[in-house]
């Protein structure tokens, strides 16, 4: 049919399989990073500086994003929701830039739907 679709992963354990992950690549599917690293990196950090945590959690994000480019070039990225937290995980992008890592579309900065999704539709 020519249709693909855009597919975001967490890095957790219950979700981050690569077999999975892989296959859906090679089938021509985007690969997008569902990243949380505030609201993770911020658990069991009672007393921690919000700089310390800034500088952690892009050092985490930094390191996840990597593990999905080992299967494909992650270009988009999307927010993970934690509501329990008191930390925002778009926050990280108030103290840094998502393009220096090679993003191009934040979609909660770049809104949620993007003109390259028409180009994922063979006619």
């Amino acid at each position: 049919m020519g249709v693909r679709a855009s597919y975001y992963f967490r890095i957790i354990e219950k979700s981050f399989d690569e077999d999975v992950i892989r296959h859906i690549a090679e089938m021509g599917h985007e690969i997008g990073y569902h990243y949380e690293n505030f609201s993770e990196i911020s658990k069991g950090k009672r007393g921690t500086s919000k700089e310390e945590l800034y500088e952690l959690a892009i050092c985490d994000f930094g390191r996840n994003l990597e593990k999905l480019r080992k299967f494909y070039p992650v270009k988009t990225i999307c927010m993970h929701g934690s509501p329990l937290s008191k930390w925002d995980n778009r926050d990280l992008w108030k103290k840094y830039n998502y393009r220096e890592f090679g993003i191009n579309i934040s979609q909660e900065k770049d809104g949620f739907i993007r003109r390259s999704h028409r180009e994922h539709i063979d006619y």
